[in-house]
């Protein structure tokens, strides 16, 4: 079956860089002209508020913006300047969500012709965004929350539903993508080591940019508050973030931490089977699954280290989040998440999911109190630098490149 995946999706993605290629060709020049304020379309999908929050408020409050066109299957929570698009009902009835969307905001590049056209993820949005922006003479930007993984291997270890019935690396759909990627006139990545691979496989530099996304410095900060939980995980509860191991973390301190407590926050496809695991592992009273929430910040405030045990990270939100509210991190190695976290400093970052390597750190921390004090300290101050004012003079500097971009 892997075999019939990969030359369907081999074949069609020949055929989808052939096509944007000549696109591309036909429309070697802009008749734009440079503008106080920029219109920006943007399609993602997102599994929480705050995700959402995090990554359109920054941009919103940029200097340069004038409106943002969010085109999304669900309900957007209200933000300054952001218009919500929604698909219509009975189109998403019939094609579903993720195909009602990129329909949708099709007909909206061609009616509004906007200054700039984004999407979050390249599978599926990114490889229609750029389409559209060449097609229509709109600057494309590629906001590439996921990291390399969104390209390596021609997206085999994403959690898209197409891409990932690869189900092995295969170059050549890597190849197509990372041409796509190439035909952006921006590229917003969350660290350096993102932005090192698309250098490596010919993205031009000038054309990437750093950025985390935004968070609100009103709601996340150190508080008082007594503290129910000792490890708080916030995220989806799927494969990628590996929920498992956090498990196996808990049971291999239980012993000489008999009432550790970690705390959930999030939903997800895999959160019954890791309820289950926590009952065979004899943890189930260590564990409190407490779903989605909405006031993250008081839940960081409750628990004293952040665990990270994922296979793959862009920059972590949640991470982020509570490095600012003043928790150490103690995270796997893996994507950009070096970018804030400095071992034995204000945390530590975990090789090739190292189960004893974790709680050993997690112990030095929570015997410690005042190593843990000293590294929550730390954490603050590295991550006040994503604070949401931060991040929108980052999105300044992002259109005055193109000014200069319209000008040339």
């Amino acid at each position: 079956m892997e075999k019939i995946i990969g030359y369907i999706l081999r074949f069609a993605m020949r055929v989808y860089t052939n096509k944007l290629n000549r696109v591309a060709e036909r429309n070697t020049t802009t008749s734009r002209e440079k503008r106080d304020r920029y219109d920006i379309l943007i399609t993602g999908t997102f599994y929480s508020d705050q995700w959402i929050i995090s990554h359109l408020r920054p941009m919103s409050e940029s200097n340069r913006v004038g409106r943002i066109y969010m085109v999304a299957a669900t309900e957007l929570p209200e933000i300054d300047k952001v218009t919500p698009i929604y698909p219509n009902a009975r189109l998403q009835k019939i094609v579903g969500g993720t195909i009602a969307r990129l329909i949708t905001i099709s007909k909206v590049a061609k009616e509004k012709r906007p200054d700039v056209i984004a999407g979050f993820h390249l599978l599926l949005n990114g490889l229609l965004v750029v389409m559209l922006g060449k097609k229509y003479d709109c600057h494309s930007v590629y906001l590439c929350g996921g990291g390399p993984l969104e390209v390596l291997g021609g997206g085999y270890l994403t959690e898209n539903k197409i891409f990932k019935q690869l189900g092995k690396h295969d170059a050549v759909v890597e190849k197509a993508l990372v041409n796509a990627v190439s035909h952006f006139g921006s590229v917003v990545v969350r660290g350096t080591d993102a932005k090192h691979f698309f250098e490596e496989r010919g993205v031009k530099g000038d054309d990437i940019y750093i950025m985390s996304g935004g968070i609100d410095g009103a709601s996340y900060y150190p508080g008082d508050e007594e503290k129910r939980a000792d490890l708080i995980f916030v995220g989806r509860i799927s494969n990628i973030k590996r929920v498992d191991i956090l498990l196996q973390i808990v049971a291999k301190l239980k012993p000489e931490h008999l009432a550790i407590k970690a705390l959930i926050v999030g939903d997800g496809p895999d959160r019954e089977e890791m309820e289950q695991m926590a009952a065979s592992l004899g943890i189930s009273e260590n564990i409190d699954f407490v779903g989605w929430q909405t006031e993250v910040g008081d839940w960081y405030r409750q628990a004293r280290v952040f665990i990270l045990t994922s296979d793959s990270e862009g920059l972590s939100q949640s991470m982020i989040q509570a490095m600012m509210t003043g928790l150490p991190a103690v995270v796997s190695d893996v994507g950009d998440l070096s970018e804030l976290v400095e071992n034995d400093r204000n945390g530590f970052l975990i090789q090739n999911q190292d189960i004893d390597a974790y709680a050993s750190a997690i112990s030095g921390l929570l015997d410690d109190p005042d190593k843990l004090a000293t590294f929550g300290a730390a954490a603050k101050v590295v991550a006040d630098q994503c604070e949401v004012g931060e991040v929108a003079k980052k999105w300044d500097r992002v259109f005055a490149d193109l000014d200069n971009k319209l000008q040339g």
